[in-house]
């Protein structure tokens, strides 16, 4: 016998011997699942229904989270030359379970304005709930620091009393954006100092 019908052989074996592990590894599974019953269906059928949003004519950026008690819809507004970062909630009554229904919009709030807010297409403001058992509302959003494409930094600001006020905020400068993002080389090698994190 040659070097290659060992090898031939050896494969065969193989193969014979994960299919038998195979087949017993099925019929297990079949034998550990008979005897159980499926569960019913859900007793409720998805409704879909078109809700009209707390947002103006001259907003953009959208982001909704969630909550435990329901949705925070944040966006920008523009308003002449100033830029707006604002919110509503939308919560859900205090029935439990398939009668819960959602209350309306809030009113909508100011979060922070200026003419210096940042605004593109791929950076969102937002406004969330925290699961902290206080209720408490962190925000953050960009705010333009120069005229370079990456002179910006972001800054956040929490609520403890439901959005009337936002306080401290805090800004952080994220660096080059646009290096930090595209991963430039020069020279053909990694250059530590062009990237930022």
């Amino acid at each position: 016998m040659t070097c290659l019908e060992r090898k031939a052989r050896k494969a065969r074996r193989a193969t014979s011997l994960l299919a038998c592990f195979a087949a017993f590894a099925f019929l297990f599974a079949a034998a550990s699942c008979a005897g159980r019953t499926s569960q019913a269906p859900a007793a409720w059928t998805p409704r879909v229904e078109r809700i009209e949003s707390p947002a103006g004519k001259a907003s953009a950026q959208p982001q909704l989270t969630a909550s435990s008690g329901g949705a925070v819809l944040s966006w920008l507004e523009n308003a002449g030359s100033e830029t707006r970062v604002m919110f509503a909630e939308r919560s859900l009554s205090r029935r439990s379970g398939a009668a819960a229904q959602a209350d309306g919009w809030s009113e909508p709030r100011v979060v922070a304005s200026g003419g210096d807010l940042f605004e593109n297409w791929a950076d969102l403001p937002s406004v969330a709930r925290l699961g902290d058992g206080h209720g408490t509302l962190v925000a953050h959003w960009l705010r333009r620091s120069s005229q370079t494409a990456s002179g910006y930094d972001v800054e956040l600001a929490t609520s403890a009393d439901d959005g009337r006020t936002f306080r401290p905020r805090v800004a952080r400068r994220p660096g080059n954006h646009a290096r930090r993002q595209s991963g430039r080389r020069r020279g053909g090698r990694d250059d530590a100092a062009q990237r930022t994190l």
